[in-house]
């Protein structure tokens, strides 16, 4: 029981320290911080739900990023690269097959139509949905 006492006394006396700590830390960060103002505003409980449902629509989940592009932009676009990443994916598939058939032709000297097709077809395959791709831009 007086152990319990004595270091109960003793991390009391050392909360000053921790505190001290606490507020030289929050100091630096101020000193490293590119923006130092701060700057708070009130909103309805509905008024937040929309703020976060048009961050969540966009793709954002930092509202401090959001909020001052926002304010000083008044508007933020959202760029949809779900069918460039698409398109990746297919690139990937084609390249992997290159590879293979590389691998292939090194290892044995003879390179098979049927790889040659493969590879016809899946490069058509390609060039379609980039083609799709940009006229949709265009339209």
């Amino acid at each position: 029981m007086g152990d319990n006492n004595a270091r109960w006394s003793l991390t009391q006396s050392k909360a000053p320290f921790f505190d001290e700590v606490k507020k030289m830390n929050l100091e630096k960060k101020q000193v490293r911080r590119k923006r130092k103002n701060l700057m708070i505003f009130y909103v309805t409980d509905d008024e937040k739900n929309m703020i976060k449902e048009r961050m969540k629509n966009i793709g954002m989940r930092n509202f401090s990023q959001y909020a001052r592009k926002m304010v000083l932009d008044g508007y933020v676009i959202r760029q949809d690269f779900s069918e460039i990443k698409k398109l990746t994916q297919v690139l990937g598939y084609l390249s992997r097959n290159i590879n293979q058939i590389a691998l292939r032709v090194n290892q044995t000297h003879n390179i098979y139509q049927s790889d040659i097709e493969d590879l016809q077809r899946d490069y058509a395959s390609v060039k379609r949905k980039l083609l799709d791709y940009l006229s949709s831009k265009v339209d």
